[in-house]
């Protein structure tokens, strides 16, 4: 009778930590953090571009959303929102094409991308830096969609006969657009070289730094710096 009333206490025990264990519930206060790995902060687009990013959630996502807006827009008022789209989903994921943008359908000039998150209790955290990616629940970069796009380059070379230095050469190389308001930017590189002995065969120096290029469209009395 005794070993019957210590197996139903002992049953009754075990089932009764059971039972605590699977109503404890595991509580979440950790917000999910976000970062835009592509496009970066200021880079010029054209065309249709991909956009990834990466979201870190400890427990369990909810959802996150991707937003455009004109580049001088307050990116927490969401009624400025050109367009966007919110995916539920239970996970994050590292460096993920998360949407397309067509930039073919917007006027030259500059906008923001915004990428932010909630998690499954609702954690969101907007403490940080919004153009810091990787800070907090949002992210916010500015970018410059162009229209008129133009690129090229070119080389020069020219040989200095009795020098000991005696040849030198200047290659370049780059892009231009019209980025409405924001005028012409574009990305250029300069690659200076001296070279002896006679041949191309080694840089003695070498440099991408630009101090100053202009660009100068149609009308010979306008340029941009």
């Amino acid at each position: 009778m005794k070993k019957l009333i210590l197996s139903l206490l002992i049953f009754t025990l075990a089932f009764a930590v059971f039972f605590s264990l699977a109503l404890i519930e595991v509580v979440d206060t950790t917000a999910p953090v976000v970062a835009i790995e592509t496009p970066n902060e200021g880079d010029i687009l054209f065309g249709t571009v991909d956009i990834y990013g990466t979201i870190t959630e400890d427990i369990e996502l909810s959802h996150y959303n991707i937003s455009i807006y004109p580049g001088n827009a307050d990116f927490n008022n969401f009624s400025l929102r050109l367009e966007q789209k919110t995916e539920y989903l239970s996970a994050g994921f590292n460096n993920q094409n998360i949407y397309t943008w067509d930039t073919s359908t917007y006027s030259p000039g500059a906008y923001l991308i915004r990428l932010a998150a909630r998690d499954k209790a609702g954690n969101r955290d907007l403490s940080g830096d919004a153009w810091s990616g990787g800070d907090d629940s949002q992210h916010v970069i500015k970018v410059y969609v162009v229209d008129q796009f133009v690129s090229g380059g070119g080389h020069f070379l020219e040989e200095k006969p009795g020098k000991r230095k005696d040849w030198f050469g200047i290659s370049f190389g780059g892009f231009v657009g019209i980025a409405g308001a924001e005028g012409l930017i574009g990305e250029w590189e300069v690659n200076f070289h001296n070279v002896g002995n006679n041949t191309l065969d080694k840089t003695k120096f070498h440099t991408t730094d630009i101090s100053e290029i202009n660009f100068y469209d149609s009308d010979s009395g306008t340029c941009a710096e």
